[in-house]
């Protein structure tokens, strides 16, 4: 299995993490999206990190109107 960009270890724990585009940036408020996904395991960290996605992606692609 290869490398899952934004899956990474802090410590024992590992966290989910994944840069903000630019254009949704001044909407969000961050530049980075970062949450705990409060296991040491790194299988249980896959599977959570699958959900986390899920749960995120609407925040990373938000539409933005040129108003």
């Amino acid at each position: 299995m290869g490398k899952i960009i934004g899956l990474e270890k802090r410590g024992e724990v590992w966290r989910y993490r994944r840069w903000v585009p630019t254009d949704v940036r001044h909407i969000i408020g961050k530049d980075e999206l970062v949450k705990s996904l409060y296991t040491k395991d790194y299988r249980t960290a896959v599977e959570r990190y699958k959900t986390v996605s899920i749960k995120m992606k609407p925040c990373l692609t938000m539409p933005v109107s040129d108003a």
